[in-house]
């Protein structure tokens, strides 16, 4: 599995914005995040809309804000036109533990703070470490060669990316 592909599609599933929608007056303020709390407890937001049907998902976003909406329909746009490989790997993204996301989420936005060469050959590097079973992984990520390659901060952020992303069985 490509780790890259996930990151990306993460992303890609949680930006994006759409026309500004209508205001619904005469709808109750908090409806829509109280059908939502309703819906999946602990669940992320996107998610929950994910699940729903189309009819509960529409009842749902009209009771929002319109900005609330816009950016949730935006991002619902955006998973809906993934190919479904990416969707599995966001779904995959998001079993993970919250704490284990946010780790991610902080490798990543320093991954993106290196050079545009830099970052390809890590990504390189991370996809072809992914697939190692763990005991060739540890090997590899010990070995001199591999240190020589990166710096500390580089080591540290595959290390971390393979960690969180193991080999699925």
């Amino acid at each position: 599995m490509k780790i890259f592909i996930i990151l990306m599609a993460v992303g890609l599933a949680s930006g994006g914005a759409m026309a500004q929608a209508p205001n619904a007056k005469n709808q109750p303020k908090n409806a829509g995040r109280k059908a939502l709390k309703k819906e999946g407890k602990g669940m992320p937001v996107l998610e929950k809309l994910r699940t729903m049907s189309p009819a509960d998902r529409s009842k749902v976003l009209a009771n929002m804000p319109p900005e609330r909406r816009q950016r949730l329909e935006a991002r619902l746009e955006n998973y809906d036109r993934m190919p479904e490989r990416q969707k599995k790997n966001v779904e995959r993204f998001q079993q993970l533990p919250v704490a284990q996301q946010q780790q991610v989420r902080k490798v990543y936005q320093r991954f993106n703070q290196l050079p545009v060469e830099r970052r390809a050959t890590l990504r390189r590097e991370v996809n072809k470490i992914t697939p190692m079973d763990e005991e060739t992984r540890k090997t590899y990520l010990g070995s001199e060669k591999f240190r020589a390659k990166y710096n500390d901060e580089e080591q540290q952020m595959i290390h971390q990316l393979a960690d969180s992303f193991p080999v699925e069985k």
